[in-house]
């Protein structure tokens, strides 16, 4: 049996103590306040890549100039859909 595998030659290593939260102290999670509620509206463009490849950077930026932004983008073998939303008027 295995009772002491220290050296005892060899000083034993302290274990650095654990350090501790000061006392009083809590942490409180970020509170985001909306007072006026918003609606959203939303745009999904499909593309197929082989026949019409994807959205070029003139029509992001013209979406993006009517308020659109991109929120997401899924792929489907080779069908990609653009998801678009924006502040509702």
């Amino acid at each position: 049996m295995l009772s002491g595998l220290t050296d005892p030659k060899q000083p034993a290593i302290e274990q650095p103590a654990r350090p501790q939260l000061p006392q009083g102290t809590q942490v409180h999670p970020p509170m985001v306040y909306v007072y006026e509620k918003q609606t959203w509206e939303y745009k999904i463009i499909v593309k197929n890549t082989a026949a019409e490849g994807l959205l070029s950077e003139e029509e992001l930026n013209a979406l993006g100039v009517s308020g659109w932004e991109l929120a997401a983008v899924v792929t489907l073998r080779r069908t990609v859909l653009f998801y678009f939303k924006r502040v509702a008027a």
